[in-house]
């Protein structure tokens, strides 16, 4: 035994009758302690102060004990550029390069330093924020713009999103260690763009997938990042193959 028992149950059958479902929706749970130093006049509080009070605002959601939970994004904040000239971004200044590193991207990503980074960067955002208390609870986790390692900026000189070679790549990474992908829906195509990849389990999904509770709630959950384009006439929020 490694730990109490946890108690698993299903979702209603999407042909049975349901009168009621309760889902907890949040986004932008990430944050990195060391934003308490690098912005000591925002925060008044200890690195450790900020752990503990995220950690217990998610406690007293799932004491309401929902059906599932989605989380619509931004479950970690380390971007590699500046999110605006004047404000260093949180994985792109002196504290954070002193203190968890920076990311080489010449070479991979797990059998590296980058390694070292990686955890250094995500796990007091992730791993110390949900330890295990979801593991009774079916977790819907998608990926905004700072999962992709920058802000959704247009500036002259640099369109941010599609995320670049590496911020990609390290996006995939980590949520393939840190959070689920989307499970199948039998009723869904499967050739999604971020579907099927050769290195995840056949249908499963990074980017798109439903959350479905019997008769009462078909909801699509969409990661509307990683194909997003600002092509004029022919731009679009998710990859085409989704939205046909």
């Amino acid at each position: 035994m490694l730990c109490d028992p946890s108690l698993l149950k299903t979702f209603s059958h999407r042909k049975e009758s349901t009168e009621q479902v309760r889902v907890l929706l949040y986004t932008c749970a990430g944050g990195h302690p060391l934003g308490r130093d690098l912005f000591r006049e925002a925060y008044k509080e200890s690195r450790e102060q900020y752990v503990v009070r995220r950690r217990a605002l998610l406690e007293q959601a799932l004491s309401y004990k929902p059906d599932a939970i989605i989380e619509i994004g931004d479950q970690l904040y380390w971007d590699l550029d500046e999110i605006l000239p004047v404000i260093p971004g949180e994985g792109n200044n002196p504290l954070a390069h002193r203190e968890v590193g920076r990311f080489n991207e010449s070479t991979g990503i797990l059998n590296s330093s980058n390694k070292s980074v990686l955890k250094k960067a995500i796990n007091p955002q992730v791993a110390d924020l949900y330890g295990t208390l979801c593991r009774s609870t079916p977790v819907f986790m998608l990926s905004d713009d700072h999962d992709y390692y920058d802000n959704d900026n247009v500036m002259p000189s640099k369109v941010i999103f599609q995320p670049d070679h590496f911020n990609l790549k390290l996006a995939r990474i980590i949520q393939n260690i840190y959070w689920p992908e989307l499970l199948p829906d039998l009723n869904c195509l499967i050739g999604f763009s971020g579907s099927n990849a050769t290195d995840r389990r056949f249908g499963f999904s990074e980017t798109y997938g439903t959350f479905r509770y019997g008769k009462l709630v078909k909801a699509l959950v969409y990661d509307c990042r990683r194909f997003t384009t600002l092509h004029g006439p022919s731009a679009v929020f998710i990859a085409p193959d989704a939205e046909n």
